[in-house]
C-alpha cells in the first residue's frame, strides 16, 4: 500500500478542525489520536491497529488498548485510557473485532490502493506500444471512418515510426 511507504501521513486540517465528532472531544483526545495515527499509520494494515494477543487480559475490548499503546509511546496507560474511551465514544474511532480502527485513514488507504492500480493499468497501456490501441479497439470500430478513428490510426501510424 503506497500510504504506508511514506515517511508522512496525509493531515487535513479543514477535515481536522471541522471534524464535528472530534471537536466534541477533549484537548487530551485530540494528542491521543496524533499517536494513535502515528502507530496505524505503520501498522500492517493502514488505518488499523490490531490488538496484540499479549495484551488481551479484559473482556471488554477497549480496555486492553492502553497497555499496548503506552508501551509503544511516551503515554502512560490511563491517559490512552481515558482517551481512547473518549474517541471511541464520540464515534472518532470504532472497535472491529481485535481491531481499533480510524475510519477515515482506512478510506485514504482504499483510495490510494485504487489509484495506484490504475496508475499500473495505464503504465502498462503506455510502455507496451504494440498493444496501445488494443484496449480501445471498441471504441475505434464505432466511430467508422470519423475524425477519432483517423487520428488513432495516426497516432500508432506514428508511434510505429518513432
Amino acid at each position: 500500500m503506497a500510504l504506508r511507504n511514506q515517511p508522512y501521513f496525509p493531515f487535513y486540517v479543514k477535515d481536522w478542525k471541522t471534524n464535528l465528532k472530534l471537536n466534541l472531544c477533549s484537548a487530551h483526545a485530540h494528542g491521543i489520536l496524533i499517536q494513535v495515527m502515528c502507530i496505524m499509520h505503520q501498522s500492517d494494515e493502514y488505518g488499523k491497529v490490531l490488538l496484540r494477543q499479549k495484551f488481551s487480559k479484559h473482556i471488554c475490548k477497549l480496555s486492553n488498548f492502553p497497555e499496548m499503546f503506552s508501551s509503544l509511546t511516551c503515554f502512560n496507560e490511563q491517559d490512552f485510557e481515558s482517551g481512547l474511551t473518549e474517541l471511541v465514544n464520540e464515534k472518532v474511532l470504532f472497535i472491529e473485532g481485535d481491531y481499533l480502527v480510524c475510519p477515515r485513514m482506512v478510506k485514504d488507504a482504499d483510495i490510494s490502493e485504487k489509484r495506484a492500480k490504475a496508475g499500473k493499468v495505464g503504465a502498462e497501456i503506455t510502455n507496451n506500444k504494440n498493444t496501445f490501441a488494443e484496449p480501445f479497439a471498441d471504441t475505434f470500430a464505432d466511430t467508422k471512418g470519423s475524425a477519432t478513428a483517423a487520428y488513432a490510426n495516426v497516432v500508432v501510424n506514428t508511434d510505429v515510426i518513432r
